[in-house]
C-alpha cells in the first residue's frame, strides 16, 4: 500500500502504542527510522521486531521536554542517515484531572513541554534542512479532546494548541514545498480498555502515512479523524 523505501522517519514517542505501531508500518513500507522515546526496553523490543523487516533503524531514549535533548535526536538522525524526510510527532503526556489546586507547576510544565512545546522544538529543528532540500513532511498528532469537553483542561489546551500551531506554520509553509500536517484523532482503542466507537491504532498510523505521500498540489493542514460508527 505504501513504499517509503530511501527516506528517513523519525518519530518522536516511538515507545508509546500509535509510536510503535506507526513505527512498525513505516519499517514495512521500507523506510529507514529514527525511533525516540523514553523507554528503552521498549524502544529495544520494538528494534528488534524492525530488524526482521531488513530495515535501517535507530532508536534514541530521550525525553523531549528538553530541548538539547531534541538538538541531541536531529544530530544523530543527521549523522546516521544524512537527512529526515518525515517527522512525526507522537510523544505526549495525558495530565488528569481539572482541579489545578491539586496539580504541581512541575506536572503543569512537564504537560505543556511534552505534549506541546516538543513539536515546536522538533520543527524548529528540523525545518532549516528541510527548508534548504525544499521537500519534508511534519505529522503533528492532536487529539478530539482538542475540540471536545473534556475532564483534562491543560492536555485539552496543549492539543488544542498544535491543531493551531500547525494550522499556522503550514500557511507560511505552503510555497515552500514543505507539508506539514495535524492528525486528530478521536477515541482509540486500548488493549485494556475497549472503546467500541473508537478507532484502532492501526487505522490513525495508515492515515499519518496517508500525509507523507507526495503531492502536486494538495494541502490539508488538519485532518479530523471519524469512526464508521458513532
Amino acid at each position: 500500500m505504501f513504499d517509503f523505501k530511501n527516506k528517513t522517519v523519525l518519530i518522536t514517542g516511538a515507545s508509546g502504542n500509535l509510536g510503535s505501531t506507526l513505527s512498525k508500518s513505516f519499517a514495512r513500507a521500507g523506510a529507514n527510522l529514527v525511533l525516540a522515546g523514553r523507554s528503552l526496553e521498549s524502544l529495544k523490543s520494538l528494534q528488534a521486531e524492525l530488524n526482521e523487516l531488513e530495515v535501517k533503524s535507530l532508536i534514541l531514549e530521550v525525553d523531549v521536554k528538553d530541548f538539547s535533548k531534541c538538538q541531541n535526536i536531529v544530530d544523530k538522525s543527521l549523522s546516521e542517515f544524512g537527512n529526515i524526510d518525515i517527522v512525526v510527532n507522537t510523544a505526549s503526556d495525558c495530565l488528569i484531572g481539572w482541579d489545578l489546586t491539586q496539580i504541581t507547576v512541575d506536572q503543569i510544565d512537564a504537560e505543556i513541554h511534552t505534549t506541546y512545546r516538543s513539536i515546536v522544538y522538533m520543527t524548529k529543528l528540523v525545518l532549516p534542512y528541510m527548508l534548504e532540500r525544499q521537500s519534508g513532511t511534519i505529522v503533528n498528532v492532536s487529539s478530539v479532546s482538542a475540540v471536545n469537553e473534556g475532564s483534562c483542561p491543560v492536555y485539552s489546551a496543549d492539543k488544542a494548541a498544535v491543531i493551531r500551531f500547525t494550522e499556522t506554520m503550514q500557511e507560511n509553509l505552503a510555497t515552500k514545498n514543505v507539508n506539514m500536517v495535524c492528525v486528530v484523532p478521536p477515541n482509540i482503542r486500548f488493549k485494556n480498555f475497549v472503546e467500541e466507537k473508537g478507532v484502532s491504532f492501526q487505522d490513525v498510523a495508515n492515515v499519518i502515512m496517508m500525509q507523507c505521500l507526495e503531492s502536486d498540489n494538495l494541502s490539508m493542514p488538519v485532518v479530523y479523524l471519524k469512526p464508521r460508527a458513532i
